[in-house]
């Protein structure tokens, strides 16, 4: 790999991991608007993400901007998404109505979040485990390693 790809490689990954610790910002403020019932906002919102993020692509393509022209097209995702979401968001809160959840709410909302954790790990371990115990069963037999077919042993052959 060449040091100018190198360079945006890691320019771009870098970028991504910025991304991914404030999209929590961003997602906030579209769940205060889900919450209210709000979808079309999100949903328009959503469009012209997208549409940026072709628009985006074009000129990269165009341009030649490479690694680091895709890196900018999520930032400015990121950005148009941001001042899209959060003024709508924003009248939804006031100071008054942000607060700490009740012990009865917080039971509630763990007790789902357990459930829902606990569903999540069922439907993995029962997509995961036939998997594992087909291979745990054949891996001890000398076929299963060796991508040749097994012949028939002498007392089986057909001369004769």
């Amino acid at each position: 790999m060449s040091s100018s790809l190198r360079a945006q490689a890691v320019f771009l990954l870098r970028t991504f991991g910025i991304l991914g610790l404030t999209s929590f910002v961003h997602t906030l403020f579209q769940q205060v608007l889900n919450s209210r019932q709000r979808y079309a906002w999100s949903t328009q919102s959503s469009l012209a993400v997208y549409a940026l993020y072709i628009v985006g692509f074009i000129i990269v393509i165009h341009t030649g901007a490479g690694l680091r022209g895709v890196a900018l097209i999520f930032v400015g995702q990121q950005i148009l998404a941001s001042a899209l979401i959060i003024p709508a968001a924003l009248r939804y809160l006031d100071r008054h109505s942000v607060s700490l959840l009740s012990w009865r709410e917080l039971r509630t909302v763990a007790s789902f979040s357990g459930k829902v954790q606990v569903g999540n790990v069922a439907w993995l371990v029962n997509s995961e485990v036939d998997p594992l115990v087909i291979g745990g069963a054949f891996r001890s037999t000398p076929w299963a390693s060796t991508p040749q077919v097994p012949t028939l042993p002498p007392s089986c052959s057909r001369s004769g």
